[in-house]
């Protein structure tokens, strides 16, 4: 099997003044990943899920069933998860410490202790720094610690192939004992506890190792004092690494059943708003991000509409109403037909429904200017008296002008007689 290389070191083929970039450093430099950072686990094959809907009822009797064990086989794989760029924070049990590395040894931590679940001690010292390596399935410590693993499991080191294999009876047993381990990370009191049960230590060996597939133990002899925690180890544990800043944390696996992968990104120190891994925010998925997006316009589109119905479109219909009320009604206005002896006549307009004034016709020689009527000798015709009007207004209505004031009132007096009443004399009755 290939391998995929994680650390950001420039490459040389050929020459050193000439680096190829790293596959880390170039999806970097192309914008696919923020930061040189990432998220794994190894997944494991002995983790077995149910759905919902099975787990109530095969509780109880899944691990004894084999037809229950062969009709749901696929459901007891465990995948392995790896975040570039950030991690899963649904794969770990959170903590708050973090250790600092080198990026030309690698990743190195400190092993303070190695128990059995029932206490007993498999590590004779701590080991100042072991290595984690995931492209070896091995889990290699000194020859004191092997003893104390031999001891507490009955197990037997094949010096031909360099392992643990194990016979069926102690294949058996150990299935039977199903033991747990813990390895206690870091330097005291600054530790992390990584617990792996026995399920993770159950592996086959195959071809070329063996001629035929045997069961062994993970667990080799280190050579050069050259300890290292291989991908037996990452079954139940979460590494998260920054390269950028120099440090990477160790949590404990979790199992709630569904996995529901949460996505967290690692910015680099110099982003405006960098966080840790322990607090940087949770970023959504594009998808998701552009339905919430859409779904918000939509909302705000039926808020804004049922506002303007309920709102503003009846305030403006009150508001036209109001103004139809208050405008005042076109009319024309009344102007009564001036009698005879009227002089102002031609003062008066008459305004038409379109407010257009419109002078009075005059009649005659259509001049502008009044017309004057002779001043009659007899006595003006009256309507029939009221009997409630005063005697005042009667006699005035009554009244014959004399010669004198004839002469005053007639704005012709100074003309002739002739001249004056030529004119109309074929009137004369």
């Amino acid at each position: 099997m290939g391998l995929f290389g994680l650390t950001p070191r420039s490459k040389n083929f050929t020459s050193f003044n000439d680096p190829v970039p790293s596959f880390m450093q170039s999806l970097q430099n192309q914008s696919k990943i923020p930061s040189l950072s990432w998220g794994y686990t190894a997944g494991n094959q002995y983790r077995m899920f149910l759905p919902a809907f099975l787990s109530h009822r095969f509780k109880t009797i899944f691990f004894c069933d084999d037809l229950a064990n062969q009709k749901f086989s696929g459901l007891q794989k465990v995948l392995g998860s790896l975040v570039l760029g950030g991690y899963d924070s649904s794969r770990f049990v959170k903590n708050n410490l973090s250790f600092s590395f080198d990026l030309d040894t690698g990743l190195a931590i400190g092993l303070e202790a190695i128990t059995t679940g029932t206490g007993q001690a498999l590590l004779p010292a701590p080991i100042e720094a072991i290595s984690l390596d995931s492209t070896l399935p091995y889990i290699y410590l000194p020859t004191e610690a092997c003893t104390q693993f031999e001891t507490a499991f009955n197990l037997t080191w094949n010096d031909t192939v360099q392992l643990y294999l194990l016979t069926d009876a102690q294949h058996s047993a150990l299935e039977t004992q199903n033991p747990s381990i813990t390895f206690q990370l870091g330097t005291f009191p600054n530790t992390v506890d990584i617990t792996l049960p026995y399920a993770a230590f159950d592996l086959n060996a195959s071809w070329p190792l063996v001629s035929t597939t045997t069961p062994y133990f993970p667990l080799r002899r280190a050579v050069n004092n050259t300890y290292v925690l291989g991908r037996t180890f990452f079954q139940e544990a979460y590494v998260v690494t920054d390269y950028e800043t120099g440090s990477f944390s160790v949590s404990q696996c979790q199992w709630d059943n569904p996995l529901t992968q949460n996505i967290i990104t690692i910015l680099p120190p110099n982003a405006t708003n960098s966080t840790s891994p322990a607090t940087n925010p949770h970023n959504l998925p594009t998808g998701a991000v552009a339905g919430i997006s859409l779904g918000a316009v939509a909302i705000i589109l039926v808020v804004i509409s049922l506002f303007y119905l309920c709102h503003f479109r009846p305030r403006r219909e009150r508001q036209r109403a109001a103004e139809l009320e208050a405008k005042p009604p076109v009319h024309q206005e009344t102007i009564l037909k001036p009698e005879m002896a009227d002089t102002s006549v031609a003062s008066p307009v008459v305004y038409e429904a379109d407010g257009i004034k419109i002078p009075v016709p005059v009649e005659m020689d259509d001049g502008e200017r009044p017309i004057y009527e002779l001043p009659a000798r007899e006595a003006a015709a009256s309507e029939i008296n009221s009997v409630n009007e005063p005697r005042e207004i009667i006699e005035r209505r009554n009244h014959v002008f004399s010669k004198a004031e004839k002469e005053v009132l007639s704005p012709v007096s100074a003309l002739s007689s002739k001249q004056m009443f030529s004119p109309v004399s074929a009137f004369t009755p």
